[in-house]
């Protein structure tokens, strides 16, 4: 970004301008692109007006916009001091989520392409520099082995300023305060960090914009170590994020120090053991609390401390173990997932079904149909009758298993089906197109029941584009020739026949109406790009030469009026020919 701005947008334009080819691709690139660039612009700027939104309203307390309320007033109330926490902690949160989710060189990529193609520049209320200067690279790369840059991430908090006395006032407050008035709902004392876990993430967040904290100030650091992480080292910032704060706080030598308690092995093997223990206990419990008819009305109601403090000890030992335990976050999010919701399983059958038939289909037309251009004899009619036996064995077993089930197997078949070839079809057409259909844009792929994508093994992209291609090679002029009366193509060389009509029945047997509706549709568009760059090159070469013009209007002349028939039609031949070689 830094390289963009010094050199400055002229150089890269006159560059650009210089080359026609590469003019081309840019402005291709602009109208395939903008879209998903200006999305996620309007997502960094939204972070950039938050945070200046934030600023402007402590600003308006400062100078007393607002009749008698301040900073110190609004921090009184309950819901100002739980309000004005989160305002910071939540700020925090977006920078960290933004430099884990993208990488910074991808986040100025898109922020110097969207400068570059979007009207923003030229306006004069444009906050676009600003944008540029908050979200700028920070050198943190989310891949593992790579090493945290220095003064990460206090560094990048502190690109826009925020007021000291604030942020002091807000970690005060969560240092001091049970915000949220959780301890009241975990009246044992071995529950107090799991009570203050929200509170502690947001300490933790909110520190880093006074890393003075962290680094110097011991007093304080073992004063929240000893209230917030007595018995915990691993923490849930925010949905799916956790932290251990052995890494996070490695560079901090205050923070580190106290810590340490924390972190000696007794203490660890005692906090082990008893959450170990506790799980023991609670398992005989649970299982007896959910035995089919115990939990009926009056016993509920009749034991609602006793139901109240189970569940508290169980939430507070799975929490801790899950967090303490676990490689990563995200090894209890996908199991737990399904459980987040009702499911209706015949719904979740028949999704299972797709998803499982997309996937065998798609694989198997992608090997299925992959041809040897150099083989003496072609493979194409061998692999289309091989084709249509594996899909006749997939449409069979689901004529079969929809009695079974009892579901519209022959239903899911021609959906599913007809939508892999469709999109199949679309993304071998995006090779002719200017502005190309992205996945998200589909409306063929799902991100429920997802088309996989494979790499591809030549020119094309998909298996339509090879068998498309396959299907002129062996039928090219220059080589075969076609005779309408049989409907077949015959070698000029051999005399021997290469493929008839029966082609397009085993196309139909292999993909169906859906199959020989996308080659139609392929196939036209490779006329008109053959269509397109003969106009090019009869622009650029032929049109230019008086010679050659002058050939053609002889022959126009000669050939004139064209309902009738032409005299001297070999000597004719000949004079162009010898015209056009000359």
């Amino acid at each position: 970004m830094m390289k963009y701005r010094d050199n400055g947008p002229e150089y890269y334009d006159s560059k650009l301008e210089a080359k026609p080819e590469l003019q081309d691709l840019d402005d291709e690139f602009r109208e395939n692109n903008i879209e998903i660039l200006s999305r996620f612009y309007l997502a960094f700027e939204s972070v950039h007006k938050y945070i200046v939104d934030l600023i402007r309203y402590l600003d308006d307390l400062y100078e007393g916009v607002y009749i008698q309320q301040t900073l110190e007033t609004v921090l009184l109330n309950e819901d100002g001091k739980q309000l004005l926490c989160e305002a910071l902690y939540l700020y925090g949160v977006m920078l960290l989520v933004i430099d884990q989710k993208m990488e910074g060189e991808v986040r100025e990529r898109m922020l110097v392409s969207y400068y570059r193609y979007s009207a923003a520049r030229s306006s004069a209320d444009s906050n676009l520099d600003d944008i540029c200067k908050l979200l700028r690279s920070t050198g943190y790369s989310s891949q593992s082995g790579v090493k945290r840059p220095a003064n990460y991430p206090e560094s990048y908090f502190q690109r826009v300023p925020i007021s000291a006395t604030f942020i002091s006032m807000v970690i005060g407050r969560l240092r001091s305060d049970d915000i949220y008035n959780q301890v009241s709902a975990y009246p044992l004392p071995e529950h107090r960090s799991t009570a203050l876990a929200n509170q502690a993430a947001m300490l933790y967040v909110c520190l880093y914009f006074i890393p003075s904290i962290l680094q110097t100030q011991q007093a304080k650091m073992r004063e929240i170590v000893d209230k917030y992480f007595p018995d915990n080292w691993v923490i849930s910032v925010y949905m799916g994020i956790t932290v251990n704060l052995v890494e996070a706080w490695e560079p901090y030598k205050a923070a580190k120090i106290a810590l340490n308690y924390t972190l000696d092995s007794a203490n660890i093997r005692e906090q082990a053991s008893r959450y170990s223990v506790s799980m023991e206990g609670l398992r005989p419990q649970i299982q007896q609390l959910l035995k089919e008819g115990f939990l009926r009305e009056e016993i509920v109601l009749d034991n609602i401390p006793k139901l109240l403090n189970c569940l508290r000890d169980c939430n507070v030992s799975i929490r801790w173990l899950m967090l303490h335990t676990a490689d990563s976050g995200r090894a209890f999010c996908r199991p737990l997932d399904p459980c987040m919701k009702w499911v209706d399983p015949k719904q979740l059958l028949e999704d299972g079904i797709r998803k499982e038939l997309v996937r065998r289909v798609a694989y198997a037309l992608h090997k299925g149909l992959i041809f040897n251009p150099k083989a003496k004899t072609s493979e194409l009619m061998p692999k289309l009758k091989e084709m249509a036996a594996t899909m006749d064995g997939f449409y069979r077993s689901f004529e079969y298993i929809q009695d079974y089930v009892s579901i519209y197997g022959l239903k899911i078949w021609q959906e599913e089906v007809s939508r892999i070839i469709n999109y199949n079809v679309e993304q071998e057409c995006n090779s002719f197109l200017r502005t190309k259909i992205q996945d998200w844009q589909s409306v063929y792929q799902s991100t429920h029941i997802p088309i996989p994508k494979f790499p591809s093994v030549d020119e094309s992209a998909t298996f339509i584009g090879r068998l498309c291609r396959e299907i002129l090679r062996i039928t090219d002029p220059k080589m075969t020739c076609y005779m309408d009366q049989l409907n077949t193509w015959y070698d000029l060389k051999t005399h021997q026949e290469v493929t008839n009509n029966r082609l397009f029945s085993e196309i139909q047997d292999t993909l169906g109406t859906f199959g020989l509706n996308g080659l139609d549709r392929l196939l036209c568009f490779m006329i008109v790009k053959e269509l397109q760059n003969f106009l090019t090159v009869l622009q650029k070469t032929i049109l230019r030469d008086k010679a050659m013009v002058d050939v053609f209007k002889a022959m126009l002349s000669a050939v004139n009026p064209v309902k009738g028939i032409v005299g001297r039609c070999q000597q004719l031949r000949k004079d162009s020919y010898h015209g056009c070689v000359h």
